[in-house]
């Protein structure tokens, strides 16, 4: 009985695995990060997020801050692409914040090519992409050492006028400070 199970669990595994990844390829803009303090910590900033840039990786973050703060960010990346970021967060009680932001991305134009029988040619055409994300967040302290956050956001693409994409989508995150030599 335990070979039987053993084996349809192995089986069901392996087929499971085709699916990995798929529909992942969407609005990859927003996996780059907004902020020069955590691109420098190597992106292990979820854990820290305590600044106004911690609605861009760990909305619980925001939960930190005191008084109304601004961040303002403006990153030119890879391939001629701008990354600016805006986000805007101010306390509604001693416990809670909210706030709001705007990030994205988009490039210059790129030179439109085709292929065909001879190989490459440039068609004359210029596409450039723009990524957008726009929306409200919300932290509160539930205790003196655990917080929660969530952001509720609209997400918009567009390539080069060829297509374009609009979704809602929503982070949600917690931060807890155990009190033990910092560690969170």
């Amino acid at each position: 009985m335990k070979r039987i199970f053993l084996g349809l669990l192995l089986i069901f595994s392996l087929g499971y695995s085709q699916f990995a990844k798929v529909g992942t390829a969407g609005a990859k803009f927003l996996s780059i990060g907004a902020s020069s303090r955590a691109m420098g910590m190597g992106e292990a900033y979820v854990a820290v997020a305590n600044d106004v840039s911690s609605v861009f990786w760990n909305p619980a973050g925001v939960a930190n801050l005191s008084g109304q703060q601004v961040y303002l960010g403006y990153t030119n990346w890879l391939v001629d692409t701008r990354v600016p970021a805006l986000a805007y967060i101010r306390p509604l009680d001693a416990y809670s914040r909210i706030g709001i932001f705007l990030g994205g991305a988009y490039s210059g134009g790129f030179k439109e090519t085709t292929l065909d029988l001879n190989g490459v040619t440039v068609t004359g055409k210029e596409f450039a992409y723009t990524g957008l994300e726009a929306g409200i967040t919300y932290a509160r302290y539930f205790t003196d050492k655990f917080a929660a956050g969530v952001n509720v956001k609209t997400v918009y693409e567009d390539f080069g006028g060829y297509t374009n994409a609009i979704g809602v989508a929503m982070d949600a995150g917690t931060y807890f400070h155990t009190g033990w030599k910092s560690l969170r």
